[in-house]
Formats: C-alpha cells, sequence, structure tokens
C-alpha cells in the first residue's frame, strides 16, 4: 500500500489556511483524523480513506482536504501511516534521509515505514469504515499541494476536487 521509494516530492509544497473542522479518533493503536458531513450535509454513505503523503495526518492541507470531501457528503478516515513521524514539510535534505527514515532508523525499528508496517494499518481503517461508519464503497484520497494564493494553483486544486467528487460518485455506483 506504501511507495517503496519517495523523493523529495512527497515532502516539498506550501501550507495551506484554514481551520480543520474534523477530529483525530482512535482506531485500534492508530491515530487518525476523521472528518464527517456535517448536519448541513446528507452522508451519501460513502468513505474515502485517505492515505497522505509522508507529511502525515497532521498536516493542515491534508486535514482541510478530508474536510473539504466531508463537505460533500463523505467520511474520510486519514490514518496516521507513519508511528507519530511524518517527514516536516521541506524538510532539509543535507540532515534528513528518506531510506533511513523508512527503516525506521531514526527512531526506532518498530517505526518502520514499509508496507509490512503500514499494511495493516490501511486495513484497520477500511474496517471501520465499513462497520463504525457503515460506509458501502471505501476508497482513498491524495493530497494536493499548491500555492492557493496562485489563481491558476487554486484553480486546478478547486478543479481537482471538483473531479474527484465526480470520479467517486461514477465509480462507487458501479459496485
Amino acid at each position: 500500500m506504501t511507495l517503496n521509494a519517495p523523493g523529495t516530492c512527497c515532502f516539498k509544497g506550501v501550507k495551506h489556511e484554514g481551520q480543520p473542522r474534523g477530529c483525530i479518533e482512535s482506531v485500534g493503536e492508530t491515530e487518525a483524523y476523521v472528518s464527517e458531513p456535517t448536519s448541513a450535509v446528507a452522508s451519501n454513505g460513502y468513505g474515502i480513506l485517505y492515505l497522505t503523503d509522508i507529511i502525515g495526518h497532521q498536516f493542515v492541507n491534508a486535514q482541510l482536504l478530508a474536510d473539504a470531501y466531508a463537505e460533500n457528503g463523505y467520511v474520510v478516515l486519514m490514518p496516521d501511516l507513519f508511528h507519530d513521524d511524518p517527514v516536516p514539510l521541506n524538510a532539509d535534505m543535507a540532515t534528513f534521509s528518506i531510506p533511513t527514515w523508512m527503516q525506521g532508523g531514526l527512531w526506532r525499528e518498530e517505526n518502520s515505514h514499509i508496507p509490512q508496517t503500514v499494511d495493516p494499518i490501511v486495513d484497520a481503517c477500511i474496517n471501520t469504515l465499513q462497520q463504525k461508519y457503515d460506509c458501502k464503497g471505501v476508497t482513498h484520497g491524495f493530497v494536493v499541494r499548491a500555492d492557493l494564493k496562485v489563481r491558476v494553483q487554486r484553480y486546478a486544486k478547486e478543479s481537482a476536487l471538483f473531479e474527484a467528487l465526480q470520479w467517486l460518485e461514477e465509480h462507487l455506483r458501479e459496485e
């Protein structure tokens, strides 16, 4: 489920502005950001399992995007895939090593970020979306790194969200 060789594209970007409205919950032994449709928006019964890039689930950009999906009727579950060990935004490559981080060498071995460690988290989250939130369909979103002060980048982000929502509507109805 995880990439085996992330590069600098995974943690370079800009921090968006806004106040996330979701909450942090426990899914088994894992922390997760959860965003649900508001009372003003009816749930469509579908869930999105949002697997973040290596910046992690506490990054405001990811939380705001999860909230945007929830505002359109989706339950969004975004787990901590990295055991509270995300890569800082715009990490200094002179002091940071992706391969060392992937193997847990920066902290403890049990914090490795390889598929064998991450996949059980994903499985638990899928189960939670289906059982706790009664979701009919489960899929994941994506992280958009854009400088929202730049009109064309803001347009791309907003268009990507709109297109993703349309795709989800079509894809999930086929099941």
